[in-house]
């Protein structure tokens, strides 16, 4: 509803229109492909990480060599595959709702920043070890 201010009849406020939905999604789609980048990183230092813990005798727990990375990874991949599919309905529905609520702009920001925030960190794991 637009208001009409008393002094020369200037619109005081507007309600802002809420993102057309292409760009909803399109905004979406970019964090699907992000998630997906950000899910391969983890992958690779969560590996890394194994690969360098099972190469250390004093750290390997018993029965366990070097061959045992087959089954960790097999393991990380059903893992961090299910998590990325959790995050992508749950940020669909998150960005869904919010064009409603007003914060598309803020909400949008916390989840590529958060998505910026893992990657740092899978990436802090190969420059740390």
């Amino acid at each position: 509803m637009l208001h009409m201010s008393p002094f020369f009849l200037l619109p005081m406020s507007a309600e802002k229109s809420p993102p057309p939905a292409w760009l909803i999604y399109g905004i979406w789609l970019f964090i699907l492909v992000l998630s997906a980048l950000v899910a391969w990183q983890l992958f690779a230092g969560l590996t890394y990480l194994a690969a360098l813990w099972l190469e250390n005798p004093a750290w390997r727990p018993l029965d366990w060599n070097r061959f045992t990375i087959s089954g960790l990874t097999r393991l990380l991949v059903l893992v961090i595959g299910v998590l990325w599919l959790g995050f992508l309905t749950f940020s669909e529905h998150y960005l869904r709702v919010s064009p409603d609520r007003g914060t598309f702009g803020r909400r949008t920001r916390r989840l590529v920043g958060t998505l910026a925030a893992v990657i740092l960190l899978s990436y802090l794991i190969f420059w740390l070890f």
